[in-house]
């Protein structure tokens, strides 16, 4: 990776180099009001004392023939803010300086200044720029005119760049720096089955293209699955897209993410953390189906958004053992602790969880955050300030931990670290800039792109005083949709009841599942969200509604045992299962309810054995049923049945129930009769 990174910086060079010369600003004789103006072109950055500091200068405007071009080098910066500092044109006192004729200085087919200096390491020696000390040296380039006699004298152009001297500790190790960036967006597919793309979020995925098209470096990417997904079935221009995306993937890493946009810790304080899993599912297999490979992981998780303790216990309970926490997130912790005095950002915090539980999390550093968005100036030129500041961080870390002199600690010193990279809201910024960082990174000595699973894996936890450096959560965060998952909920299983009355294999279940997952998504609109409710809605009263019961006649029945016959009509054009239910308080049904197939645009008929309990005139009500959850499908429909008389074995009943009530009335008589006649003879 790192060669490959060395002759990319290089062939930029072989390119200018062969920049057409009639392309290239001319330098004439010098003339009053004529500005002079210096700019670094190409600086591979890393220089080995003894080597040669080669970097290609643009001199545009006029100077007099005998200029010379004066170039300084500085005590290495020990800092960020120094480094800052030294840029902006204040880089302390110079420790060597060597001057060129600059008539004598090569110049490239284009026209531009070939700067080509040797170093060394050793004692201060003419002719050569002295880098004794390994780190990032600034660098002044001058152009002068000897004729106004002064060196304290303003210089006609000047231009403050970097050198990076190589050294024992350079070498050593790298510090694993980890690129991540997440990309959510609202359901593509709309309820009515149409596909809205959101501009931001396709100019974004193209960004995010366009950078894995220009680098081979090592980064990892959280794609949104249900807007890809959507990509490949679109127009012309959507599938050009996804297949630009899939082609351009690689083998980097892909972070598992929901199949919509739904966040921990929303989905736990709106009791939708068994959506938020199946969404999680379900964006896996989108991604891995559509990248055609196993790449999708959920070790390591980006947070955007305002994390609280269940949002990330339910992370850890689905497989996230540490997350990157980027600027926009970091905002949680606003008012309770300045993270830049206790974060050292090539260590992780720890997120307490409870007890004796935790997630280890890297915090973006907001400022080089910035940077990768707001860079001023050339691509090439941002990315080496970036990647400078990658170094004054590295060599910093070995400062305080005693390494800086000692090259045989800095393996294991720097094997527990890593610095993570991404935007302010972890969205792609621009390509050209993301790229020329990348690989700037891959071509500097003592810097290595890896993935966020792979720093995550590796990356120590900071320790401060002795003691982990921890950062609460909050206790309850995120967006409250348990109104809307409640509603979700219930439809969800109304959706599966009106399922179970289709035929095996039929598609609109599946569509319907889809439809309310899509609802879950937290970046809708309450009136997006109405809509979609109501098309599921009226799509599951369209089959509960297409089976009915004719209006009925009153029945008779002659016996005690009989059966009912119904016929049930099928409005729809395809096959209905239903349930059919009779209830009557002097009738029994042995065989329950009945499950019924009845057929596309026509009727089926149904026979109900029964069981009649008296006789009389009495009510029979008929439901229709969902085979699964016995959900009514609308009123019941009434009719009367009339039983006329009980035969057989009811008829013995009838008549030894009457002789027993006769006997009984006999004996008390007697009884009665006697005991008046007693009382008389006792008179």
């Amino acid at each position: 990776m790192r060669r490959r990174g060395a002759i990319a910086a290089w062939a930029i060079m072989g390119v200018a180099a062969l920049v057409p010369a009639a392309q290239a600003p001319s330098v004439h004789a010098q003339t009053a009001d004529a500005p002079v103006r210096l700019r670094v072109l190409v600086n591979p950055l890393d220089v080995r004392p003894g080597e040669v500091l080669g970097m290609i200068v643009v001199l545009e405007g006029s100077v007099p023939e005998d200029a010379s071009v004066v170039v300084r080098v500085y005590d290495p910066v020990t800092d960020r803010s120094t480094l800052r500092t030294a840029l902006a044109g204040d880089a302390g006192p110079t420790r060597d300086r060597i001057t060129l004729a600059l008539d004598e200085i090569p110049r490239t087919p284009s026209g531009y200044l070939d700067l080509r200096i040797p170093t060394t390491a050793g004692p201060l020696q003419r002719g050569l720029l002295r880098l004794p000390t390994a780190g990032v040296h600034p660098v002044s380039i001058e152009v002068r005119d000897p004729a106004t006699g002064r060196p304290d004298e303003p210089a006609l152009a000047e231009v403050m760049t970097l050198a990076h001297a190589v050294g024992d500790t350079t070498s050593g190790a790298d510090l694993a720096v980890s690129y991540v960036t997440a990309l959510t967006a609202p359901p593509a597919r709309q309820p009515d089955g149409s596909v809205t793309f959101d501009p931001a979020v396709r100019d974004s995925l193209t960004n995010l293209v366009d950078l894995m098209e220009r680098t081979e470096a090592a980064f990892s990417v959280a794609l949104p699955p249900e807007f890809v997904e959507a990509l490949s079935t679109g127009e012309d221009a959507d599938r050009a897209l996804y297949d630009r995306l899939m082609a351009s993937l690689g083998t980097r890493e892909i972070i598992a993410t929901p199949a919509v946009t739904l966040d921990p810790a929303t989905a736990v304080r709106s009791g939708l953390s068994d959506t938020y899993t199946t969404l999680l599912r379900r964006g896996e297999d989108v991604i891995s189906a559509l990248a055609g490979r196993g790449g999708v992981q959920r070790t390591v998780q980006v947070v955007n958004d305002t994390l609280d303790v269940g949002g990330a216990v339910l992370m850890r309970d689905l497989g996230t053992r540490s997350v990157v926490v980027t600027p926009r997130a970091q905002a949680m912790w606003d008012g309770l602790v300045e993270l830049r005095d206790v974060v050292d950002t090539t260590s992780m915090v720890s997120l307490p969880l409870g007890r004796d539980s935790e997630m280890p999390a890297a915090l973006v550093d907001p400022a080089l955050a910035r940077r990768l968005i707001d860079g001023e100036g050339s691509p090439s030129m941002t990315a080496l300030g970036i990647v400078a500041e990658l170094l004054v961080i590295r060599y910093g870390t070995l400062a305080r931990l005693g390494a800086d002199v000692d090259p045989s600690a800095v393996p294991s010193v720097l094997s527990r670290r890593s610095i993570s990279l991404s935007t302010p809201d972890g969205r792609p910024g621009r390509p050209e800039l993301l790229a020329a960082v990348l690989d700037r990174i891959d071509a500097t000595a003592g810097l290595r792109t890896v993935t966020a699973s792979q720093a995550g894996a590796t990356t120590g936890l900071a320790i401060a005083n002795g003691l982990t450096v921890q950062l609460p959560l909050p206790e309850a965060a995120g967006d409250d949709l348990s109104a809307r998952a409640d509603t979700l909920f219930m439809l969800s299983l109304d959706a599966y009841t009106v399922a179970s009355m289709l035929p095996e294999g039929d598609p609109r279940p599946t569509v319907w599942s889809d439809q309310v997952w899509r609802l879950a998504a937290r970046d809708l609109q309450t009136d997006q969200v109405e809509a979609g409710l109501d098309l599921v809605r009226r799509r599951l009263e369209e089959v509960r509604g297409a089976v009915t019961v004719p209006s009925l006649s009153d029945i008779t029945l002659g016996g005690r045992r009989s059966t009912i016959r119904l016929r049930l009509r099928n409005d729809a054009t395809y096959d209905i299962r239903v349930a059919v239910r009779l209830e009557s308080a002097k009738l029994s049904f042995p065989g329950g309810q009945e499950l019924v197939i009845v057929p596309g645009s026509s009727t089926a008929d149904v026979e109900i054995p029964v069981e009649v309990r008296s006789n009389g005139r009495f009510p029979v009500a008929v439901t229709l049923l969902t085979p699964e959850g016995d959900v009514p499908l609308g009123a019941p429909v009434e009719f009367a049945a009339r039983a006329t008389a009980l035969t057989g074995l009811g008829q013995v009943v009838t008549v030894a129930g009457g002789l027993v009530l006769a006997s009984w009335w006999f004996r008390h008589g007697r009884a009665r009769r006697r005991a008046r006649r007693a009382q008389g003879v006792t008179t």
